[in-house]
């Protein structure tokens, strides 16, 4: 697993989720996009997720289609849970929760609050075209 900068070991304590407000606030704030953007790039999140988050390996993180819920909380908790089942690393653990804040931030950054959130039942990995 990469270290990212922020990147800490954390026992298996569960990380309870920021609120939504609280998060669609710091993908507002520039810093906070910023640093987030810089630890998607430099963990594996942009090898499934692509450099422009419109998925390969992994779902796409700009549109509106979601697997595992489409609130700010719902993905900070997928990125901390992870998916194992479907090679996400938990990421919980490896991660302080500032960071995964921030990177969730820099998702959100791509959407604007109250958005239709659709409920995407599958997902099938493509190799991308960038």
């Amino acid at each position: 697993m990469p270290v990212v900068a922020g990147a800490i070991s954390r026992s298996a304590l569960p990380i309870e989720p920021p609120s939504n407000a609280e998060l669609w606030q710091l993908s507002r704030d520039s810093e906070a996009v910023s640093a987030g953007q810089k630890a998607f790039t430099l963990s594996s999140c942009r090898t499934c997720h692509g450099p422009t988050l419109t998925g390969g390996a992994a779902p796409n993180l700009v549109d509106q289609r979601w697997l595992h819920g489409g609130t700010p909380s719902e993905v900070f908790q997928t990125i901390v849970r992870g998916v194992p089942s479907r090679g996400m690393p938990t990421w919980g653990p490896a991660l302080d929760p500032t960071v995964i804040k921030q990177i969730v931030a820099f998702i959100f950054s791509h959407h604007r609050e109250g958005e239709p959130i659709e409920k995407q039942e599958s997902f099938t990995p493509f190799t991308p075209v960038y």
